[in-house]
């Protein structure tokens, strides 16, 4: 197993052949090998088996979470997996480039006299906490397993929705407070920049995003007024107008 190791071309042979769970394997028996598997993990990622996130969330005991799980697809025992540095409820998710992103969602406000506290729902003086909606942005390299902290995002916001087109990411839709928005703002991760897009029609939060053929929709959600809507919209990137 040692002279497999010692080799990169044999051993990105058998992590191809094996997926992601013997690449985190390969790289916890040695160290070194993680420039080695860095570099490959775009590809791995592509053709390997793919793994299922649960990330943050809220419950009654402990408030909103920082906490991740991961099922490996075909496995049937959800893994621990380190926490994100942020607690959230209400965030968006998506995966890019063999990177985990996750972005806005909401945590617990400040209350005065007792500054920020980000992981309780419990009520003071019978009164339940506010929440603040998050800027913040945040990378998780599944290899590693560590978790990096980015530019935050233009707008703060809740019940938005992300997804990846051509190595971009976008962020669409949710909520400031009570209002509804239709902002759409695009981050790059390769210069960690964040670009503002012509907004939506429709502002909406609690939507859905997904991209196909280089174009990335946007459905569902909530408008102004509370209700759910069935609006579906698209947004070409390249001529950077929604249809």
């Amino acid at each position: 197993m040692d002279c497999v190791l010692q080799d990169p071309q044999l051993l990105m042979m058998l992590v191809s052949a094996a997926g992601l769970p013997a690449a985190r394997a390969c790289r916890a028996a040695r160290r070194a090998l993680g420039k080695e598997l860095q570099t490959s993990m775009p590809v791995l990622y592509a053709s390997a088996m793919p793994s299922i996130y649960v990330i943050g969330g809220a419950c009654r005991n402990l408030g909103v979470l920082n906490v991740m799980k991961r099922l490996d697809a075909g496995g049937t025992e959800w893994q621990p997996v380190p926490s994100m540095p942020s607690s959230r409820r209400l965030c968006a998710a998506t995966a890019c480039n063999g990177y985990l992103y996750v972005f806005g969602g909401e945590a617990v406000s400040v209350i005065p006299g007792t500054g920020f506290i980000p992981n309780s729902l419990n009520t003071i003086d019978g009164m339940l906490r506010d929440y603040l909606q998050l800027d913040s942005a945040e990378r998780f390299e599944p290899l590693r397993s560590t978790w990096e902290v980015l530019p935050p995002m233009p707008t703060a916001r809740a019940g938005c929705a992300a997804t990846t087109a051509d190595g971009l990411i976008y962020v669409c839709g949710g909520r400031l407070c009570e209002t509804v928005l239709a902002a759409v703002e695009r981050f790059d991760p390769g210069i960690e920049r964040w670009e503002m897009l012509p907004r939506q029609p429709t502002a909406r939060s609690g939507c859905a995003a997904a991209t196909a053929k280089g174009c990335v929709y946007i459905m569902g959600g909530k408008c102004s007024n509370g209700r759910v809507q069935g609006v579906a919209e698209r947004f070409h990137p390249t001529f950077g107008s929604p249809a």
